[in-house]
């Protein structure tokens, strides 16, 4: 009785594989095999999930590029591959500016890896300007020396390779990119930065 059982289940079994694998009894049209090799795709890269991955973080500008401290008490950074994105982690310390200097014009955080963000899926915000924020890619947080008030931030996608953070003013005053001059500028006597972002590669 077990065996005419095991052999059932054998035959219902081979014959929804039959019917699965049959080929179609119309024609197949370029648009059938494009949606198909589509939603492939789709699928593949919804299975990418990569492991964390630590990087060294280069902080460029648009004029000069700031200097990071000389031993900065967290200077953290790993990356990983979500489908058809990377997502970036960041958490920066010192307590102790020496080394530091605040370069001049807008800080922009460089993704790793030589990768290019697509345009086609995010806006870049080249310009950033106070209070319109473009290609918001994730959130942060800012505050420089001790005692004074923390800065909550989102991150634009600046460019191909480089992220911004506009900080939004809890003094009344208008937001403004994070620069030589303003909060947590890179030689102040403490900084504490951190944020997280992801955004589309190109290519992926």
């Amino acid at each position: 009785m077990q065996r005419v059982y095991h052999a059932t289940i054998a035959v219902l079994l081979f014959g929804l594989f039959f019917n699965a694998c049959s080929l179609p009894t119309t024609p197949v049209s370029d648009d059938d095999l494009n949606a198909l090799l589509t939603l492939f795709q789709v699928q593949e890269n919804s299975s990418q999930i990569s492991r964390w991955v630590k990087f060294d973080m280069q902080i460029n500008a648009t004029v000069t590029a700031p200097t990071k401290a000389t031993t900065p008490i967290i200077d953290q950074a790993a990356w990983r591959r979500v489908g058809d994105s990377m997502e970036i982690m960041y958490n920066y310390r010192h307590t102790n500016n020496t080394g530091a200097t605040a370069g001049s014009g807008t800080y922009l955080y460089t993704i790793p890896n030589f990768q290019l963000i697509d345009s086609s899926k995010v806006a870049f915000d080249s310009i950033a300007q106070n209070n319109k924020a473009l290609g918001i890619v994730g959130t942060g947080h800012t505050g420089n020396d001790v005692g004074s008030d923390g800065t909550v931030a989102v991150i634009v996608a600046y460019n191909d390779t480089g992220l911004a953070m506009i900080l939004e003013q809890n003094n009344g005053s208008s937001d403004t990119v994070h620069q030589s001059g303003v909060n947590a500028q890179l030689n102040a006597a403490e900084v504490n930065t951190s944020f997280r972002a992801t955004v589309p590669i190109l290519g992926w």
